[in-house]
């Protein structure tokens, strides 16, 4: 039997707080999280 693959290290929305990203260290969360950058609308 093998082990599921772990998603690589980046930024992802935060499982347990809506809104926010945590970053992934590829093993598990850690304490850094950031606020989304907001998306440009056109001028």
């Amino acid at each position: 039997m093998s082990t599921p693959e772990q998603p690589s290290a980046g930024w992802y929305p935060d499982p347990s707080t809506p809104g926010i990203l945590r970053f992934w260290d590829g093993t598990a969360w850690t304490a850094h999280t950031s606020a989304p950058n907001p998306v440009a609308q056109p001028a």
